[in-house]
């Protein structure tokens, strides 16, 4: 919202902290993206006898670095 990083000690009601936020990440670079497409053509979907998307999407979803949020979360915690 007011552009600040604020922090509130609930306890003595002070605030430690009451900065703007440009001085706490400084003049950041505008960033540019530049995208193309490329027409890809594409093959049709072929399963395994015996094998439903339904039963794909099952397995995928059931790897954990798939259907976690968990293991998202956990992984950006580490990379900052």
């Amino acid at each position: 919202g007011d552009g600040k990083v604020v922090v509130h000690d609930s306890q003595d009601g002070s605030t430690p902290v009451d900065l703007p936020l440009e001085l706490v990440l400084g003049k950041m670079p505008q960033k540019t993206f530049t995208d193309s497409h490329q027409d890809i053509k594409l093959q049709p979907l072929s399963l395994p006898d015996g094998l439903t998307v339904v039963d794909a999407l099952d397995r995928v979803l059931r790897l954990l670095s798939v259907g976690s949020k968990r293991f998202l979360v956990h992984k950006v915690d580490r990379s900052v």
